[in-house]
């Protein structure tokens, strides 16, 4: 039984008061559209990290699934659509992560499913500028915890217990 529900846009965080969490869960996304995504942790042979930076702050590649698609091809296209990355493997999926936004004053939960990746690519990078993606980097490992803390909580919180 969902009991109540605030959002809060200063903070990036919504707060959910129950007595069933996965139930509260359930239905609080009811009350919004679902948008489902796609996106891929995708690491090179120095464990750099590939990451974006969007609208001003670090970010993974992510995006929308279209039409036909499966999950895997989705964050496979993405990423290299806002990174210009090729030669990307799957090696696991990671998760699901959730988190509302809001556009044109409408809510809506984007639930990104995550994979673990890995490209071996060579090349430059390209970041999706039509995105609003301003670089797109290699990330060295002792620094990927300090740009994610720069970024979306959400995003670092997902890594510090799904990725790393």
């Amino acid at each position: 039984m969902l009991l109540k529900y605030s959002v809060s846009t200063n903070n990036q965080c919504f707060i959910i008061s129950s007595l069933n969490n996965k139930e509260s869960i359930s239905e609080f996304e009811k009350q919004f559209p679902i948008k489902v995504a796609a996106g891929g942790w995708v690491f090179n042979s120095n464990q750099e990290l590939l990451m974006i930076k969007r609208l001003g702050l670090w970010d993974i590649p992510k995006g929308h699934l279209e039409a036909n698609e499966n999950l895997k091809k989705c964050a496979k296209r993405e990423v290299e659509e806002e990174t210009g990355v090729k030669k990307l493997k799957i090696i696991s999926k990671l998760g699901i992560s959730r988190h509302l936004f809001e556009r044109k004053g409408i809510y809506k939960v984007k639930e990104t499913h995550w994979y673990k990746m890995h490209s071996d690519y060579k090349g430059s990078l390209k970041p999706q500028t039509e995105e609003s993606i301003e670089k797109a980097r290699w990330i060295k490992e002792g620094d990927i915890e300090e740009k994610l803390l720069n970024g979306w909580k959400s995003l670092y919180d997902f890594y510090v217990s799904n990725v790393k």
